[in-house]
């Protein structure tokens, strides 16, 4: 980087990246660690991006980014957007604990209100156990110990017709122990930090889909990361343009945490089914407007919460709720699933329900696959 810095030069040229977390480091960390993560997402991307052709403006929110091409093609576009992923899903190591950024590119410079901090509602000390628990992921991510394991959803009258496994990420650490997703998920949808997780796991999954020809496979997508931003224009139909993979891959949004909008997820969904993947909602009848969701966005598939089975003996209410739900689902989506099937009864319900598939212990332990391989950092498989 030259020594200009601080201005924005808005144009046709400029893209914008920005740390939208990086409110939320000062309040917590201070503006010392705040400066050093700024400066050092810079030079990461900056190395990352390793091309005279870009020029790098270091800003207070982030970064402008300049090609000498005078435009941004297609290909420009898709190594900036890889940089910067490459950038997010490495945690930083500061004095007063590991940190993880989340960070978005845009075609225009970011607002006061872009700007607003994610997690304000957040104590210090809550703020930083739950970044803890999100470093601690990211952590596992960079050292290739994710770990996709299935769980087939299988047909409520018919247990041998499956519909698709859901992949199910577990992570493992220094000492070998799982992970489980209670421990970070949380964690990571209420610091915004989701996007580059995600990432990780659709390509990871999509990795899956080339090596078992047959295998049909979904994976959560949660709503924080349901926005149209560049990785999905340049990267993702790339990632399911071949070996008829689009067909084979269900992409489910969960909304156990508040979106940003609901029509950035519609748009999402709109685009998705576009190139051939089908989208599931997840959770259905719990989180945040599922139904307004449900009912705005074209889903091929919505997944029941467990919930409604879990409560048959406690609740009351909970056999003819579920009835409507199950009603209220397939006037929506041609296939509705009732999650959390732990033993025979719960079968018993769902199926009266009217529901085509379910999905649980009771139906499938989740479990790797034959022959999965291992995943690497960059989301490819070893043998």
């Amino acid at each position: 980087m030259d020594g200009a810095r601080g201005s924005v030069m808005s144009s046709a040229r400029d893209r914008f990246v920005l740390i939208e977390n990086l409110a939320d480091i000062a309040a917590a960390y201070g503006d010392g660690a705040a400066g050093r993560i700024l400066a050092q997402t810079i030079e990461r991307i900056e190395s990352a991006l390793g091309s005279e052709i870009f020029h790098v403006e270091l800003q207070p929110w982030g970064a402008s980014v300049r090609t000498q091409a005078h435009n941004w093609t297609p290909v420009a576009a898709a190594t900036l957007e890889a940089a910067v992923y490459f950038s997010a899903r490495l945690p930083y190591s500061l004095p007063q604990g590991n940190i993880v950024t989340a960070l978005a590119v845009s075609p225009t410079p970011p607002t006061g209100e872009e700007r607003l901090a994610l997690a304000a509602h957040l104590s210090v000390q809550q703020y930083r156990l739950a970044m803890s628990a999100a470093a601690l992921a990211y952590s596992c991510l960079a050292s290739g110990k994710l770990h996709l394991i299935e769980q087939p959803i299988r047909g409520a009258r018919d247990k041998n017709a499956i519909l698709y496994n859901e992949c199910l990420s577990r992570l493992e650490g220094d000492g070998g122990q799982i992970i489980l997703p209670s421990v970070y998920i949380e964690a990571l949808e209420e610091l915004g930090l989701t996007r580059a997780f995600d990432r990780f796991v659709i390509e990871a999954t999509v990795n899956q889909l080339r090596r078992r020809p047959d295998a049909v496979l979904g994976c959560n997508v949660s709503s924080r990361s349901a926005s149209l931003d560049t990785w999905w224009w340049t990267e993702f139909p790339n990632l399911v343009g071949e070996d008829e993979i689009a067909k084979r891959l269900v992409l489910e949004i969960t909304e156990t945490a508040r979106a940003k909008s609901g029509a950035e997820i519609a748009a999402l969904i709109s685009y998705v089914r576009g190139t051939g993947c089908r989208v599931a909602l997840d959770d259905f009848g719990s989180g945040f407007s599922s139904v307004g969701l449900a009912r705005d966005a074209d889903f091929d598939i919505i997944k029941i919460d467990g919930s409604y089975v879990r409560k048959k003996i406690a609740d009351d209410l909970s056999t003819p709720l579920l009835h409507l739900l199950v009603e209220l689902a397939g006037a929506i989506a041609p296939h509705v699933i009732v999650e959390g099937i732990e033993d025979e009864i719960d079968k018993a319900l769902a199926v009266k329900s009217g529901a085509g598939w379910l999905q649980g212990y009771y139906l499938g332990v989740p479990a790797m696959p034959d022959n999965p391989g291992r995943i690497r950092a960059d989301g490819e498989m070893r043998l």
